[in-house]
């Protein structure tokens, strides 16, 4: 277990098997999903795609600076801090549409399943005339969608950490990757909250159901 200060917030994040299985990934979008009354709209979607970008891309480069082992190092807090924004571009878009209180888990890794092209939304949503119905998702299914999420980034990351031994070439190549990365969340997320999402809830246990009763 390591533990990693982001943005003045202290984790603790086991660096190896817990994030190459992607287990990461749901404790993340519960522990840095935003509070809604910290949330600010600024500009059109698109505009605010492109500032988070650019954050994303600021972050990446820097950590592609610094080399060799260090630079291995710095991939988890890294992936900490470009989620961060990517999670907060996802609910200023939420904002910007009236859609921000109805925004949990499964809406979260709907938007970053399908920006991975994992295409999650053929389980977890469906078309209902204008609007996207999606599915909430038990904790155990939820977080089998959150592990495939979290493989698929670090296996990304993992893909371009050679590049690392030159930090040279590093830091424009991680940059623009996350920046390419955050543009697809984003327009992933107006695609979800431009045509009105309905959050179809999972029905309460009845009392008694269970022995038969």
């Amino acid at each position: 277990m390591q533990r990693q200060k982001v943005d003045g917030t202290t984790c603790e994040i086991m660096i190896g098997q817990k994030e190459t299985s992607g287990h990461w990934f749901f404790d993340l979008i519960t522990m840095f999903s935003p509070d809604l009354d910290h949330v600010r709209v600024k500009g059109t979607p698109e505009e605010m795609i492109t500032q988070a970008a650019r954050e994303t891309f600021a972050v990446s480069s820097a950590a592609g600076l610094v080399p060799g082992p260090l630079g291995l190092a710095a991939i988890i807090p890294e992936l900490v801090s470009v989620t961060k924004i990517q999670l907060n571009l996802v609910y200023r878009i939420a904002r910007y549409h009236g859609a921000e209180t109805g925004v949990d888990r499964t809406i979260l890794l709907l938007v970053f399943g399908e920006a991975l092209g994992l295409a999650v939304g053929k389980t977890l949503a469906r078309q209902v005339g204008t609007r996207l119905v999606v599915r909430a998702l038990e904790t155990q299914v939820a977080r089998a969608v959150a592990r495939k999420i979290g493989s698929r980034i670090v296996a990304r990351a993992i893909r371009k950490s050679a590049a690392r031994w030159i930090p040279v070439v590093a830091a424009p190549i991680l940059g623009a990757f996350s920046r390419a990365m955050t543009v697809r969340i984003g327009r992933q997320a107006e695609k979800v909250f431009s045509q009105g999402v309905v959050i179809e809830r999972l029905p309460k246990p009845t009392p008694g159901r269970a022995d038969g009763n």
